[in-house]
C-alpha cells in the first residue's frame, strides 16, 4: 500500500480539527515502529528566506516553533525520499533535522516542513560554508598561524573539475587531496573552538558520523551549505541536526563520486581513507551501521516501496546495499571484530 492509500485511511478516521492562526494543512511521518503517522497542523507564513534556491516560507506553528516550509511539486520525489532517509538516520542514532512532509486538505503534496534545529535559548545556526569564511579571516588577520594544509587545500581549488558546477567543484586526486577535503571542518572547527575540547572531539566524531551515513544512503554532495553548527550563547558547539538529504542524483557526476565540502572524491577511496586512518571513530561506526542495516533491511526496504516512487526508491535501495557491502569487505580487510 502506498503511503496516499495509508494517510486517507487515517484521514477517514479522524476529524479536521485545527485552530485557526493561518494555513491549515496535515504534516506526515514515520513513527518510531515504521508506521505512518498524520497530524492536523496551522502554519502563519512570516516571509520567505532570503539565500538559496527555493526561498522556503518562514513559519510559525501554533505552539510557538518556526520552521520553514519549502515549496514542491505533488510529483517531487525528493521530498518523499528525505522523510524515509531521515527515519533511517535516526535509527542508526544519528540527529536528524525534525522534517514532515506537508499536504493539504485533499491529501495532495505541498511541500516539506523543517522546524528550526536551534531549539534551547540562545541556540543559533551556522552553516559550515560562513565558518569558513570565518576562519580564513583568522588566518589573513594574523589571529592564527598559517599551516601546511592550507597551501594544498589553495591548490586543490585552484583547478574546478566540472563546468556543469559553475566552476565550485574540484576533483580529488590523490589521498592528500581526499585527506585536506575531509579534514576542512575540523581545522575550521579548530581554528574557531578550539581542538583540544570535548566539544571538539564530539563534533569530529559526528562528522565522521554523517560522512560514514551519506555514503550508506548515496547522497551526491555534502557541501558546506547543507550542513553546519549549533552554538549557544557560551560558544559551545556541536553538529547541527542532518537536513537536505535526499541529494540522490546529479547528472554530471560519477556514481563512484561523492563531492564533499565541494570535492568530488571516490566514494571506495574516501570510506577507505576514514577507516584507515580515523579508526578509532569510524570503524565501530561503520559496523554499526552494517548490523542495523542487515536487522532491519525487509523494513528499510518497506518504507522506500511505500512512500518514495519510482527512480529515487530503487536509488536508495541499491545504493544502501552497495555501500553495506563495501564497508562490510573493508572492515574485514581492517580485521575489524564488529562483523
Amino acid at each position: 500500500m502506498k503511503i496516499s492509500d495509508i494517510l486517507r485511511q487515517k484521514l477517514s478516521e479522524m476529524p479536521f480539527e485545527t485552530p485557526g492562526l493561518g494555513e491549515t494543512a496535515w504534516m506526515a511521518n514515520i513513527s518510531q515502529d515504521g508506521g505512518a503517522f498524520l497530524e492536523p497542523v496551522s502554519l502563519k507564513v512570516l516571509g520567505r528566506t532570503k539565500d538559496g534556491i527555493s526561498r522556503p516560507r518562514i513559519v510559525r506553528l501554533l505552539d510557538g516553533r518556526k520552521g520553514f516550509w519549502k515549496d514542491s511539486s505533488p510529483f517531487d520525489e525528493s521530498d518523499d525520499a528525505e522523510i524515509v532517509i531521515q527515519y533511517l538516520g535516526r535509527r542508526m542514532g544519528i540527529e536528524m533535522a525534525q522534517e514532515y512532509r506537508i499536504f493539504d486538505k485533499e491529501l495532495i503534496k505541498d511541500g516539506l516542513l523543517s522546524l528550526d534545529a536551534a531549539r534551547k535559548p540562545g541556540e543559533h545556526f551556522i552553516e559550515m560554508r560562513t565558518l569558513q569564511s570565518k576562519a580564513g579571516r583568522e588566518v589573513l588577520e594574523g589571529r592564527f598561524p598559517w599551516e601546511p594544509w592550507m597551501a594544498q587545500w589553495t591548490e586543490l581549488i585552484r583547478h574546478p573539475a566540472f563546468p556543469e558546477s559553475g566552476g565550485s567543484e574540484y576533483l580529488c586526486r590523490s589521498d592528500d587531496d581526499c585527506r585536506v577535503a575531509l579534514e576542512l571542518p575540523l581545522h575550521v572547527a579548530r581554528i574557531l573552538y578550539g581542538g583540544e575540547t570535548r566539544d571538539f572531539s564530539v563534533f569530529r566524531r559526528q562528522y565522521f558520523k554523517m560522512i560514514l551515513f551519506d555514503l550508506f544512503i548515496g547522497q551526491t554532495d555534502r557541501t558546506t551549505v547543507n550542513y553546519g553548527i549549533l552554538e549557544d550563547a557560551q560558544g559551545s558547539f556541536r553538529l547541527a541536526p542532518l537536513f537536505d538529504n535526499a541529494n540522490l542524483r546529479k547528472p554530471y557526476l560519477p556514481e563512484n563520486l561523492f563531492t564533499l565540502n565541494y570535492a568530488a572524491i571516490d566514494r571506495e577511496r574516501l570510506l577507505e581513507l576514514i577507516l584507515r586512518g580515523y579508526a578509532e571513530d569510524a570503524a565501530g561506526i561503520a559496523a554499526a551501521q552494517v548490523r542495523e542495516y542487515e536487522e532491519n533491511r525487509e523494513l528499510f526496504e518497506k518504507l522506500a516501496n511505500t512512500w518514495i516512487d519510482n527512480e529515487n526508491r530503487s536509488l536508495l535501495c541499491r545504493n544502501m546495499e552497495r555501500d553495506i557491502a563495501r564497508k562490510k569487505r573493508l572492515l574485514r580487510q581492517k580485521g575489524s571484530v564488529c562483523v
